[in-house]
């Protein structure tokens, strides 16, 4: 699941920008506003690679220590296919 590299890449190019491993629970891109898969959260957060944090107004998610290490992992095995 390759949710979370795509959810960093949209937000690193969405406002405001944000921290690197962080992503917001809703992405305005170029006008738009988008929003994460609902389950594709639940099950991050139910798995502790997320946690979630009012910045401002706005809910982001981080990336936790596990999140990072599942991130990388999928990085990989993306790049080996």
């Amino acid at each position: 699941m390759a949710g979370i590299l795509l959810y960093l890449e949209l937000a690193a190019k969405s406002r405001p920008q944000l921290a690197r491993e962080c992503f917001p629970a809703q992405f305005d891109c170029e006008g738009e506003s988008l929003r994460p898969d609902k389950a594709i959260i639940k099950a991050f957060l139910r798995e502790g690679l997320i946690i979630g944090r009012m910045l401002g107004w706005q809910l982001v998610f981080d990336l936790t220590d596990a999140g990072r290490q599942y991130a990388q992992r999928t990085a990989t095995g993306l790049c080996r296919r």
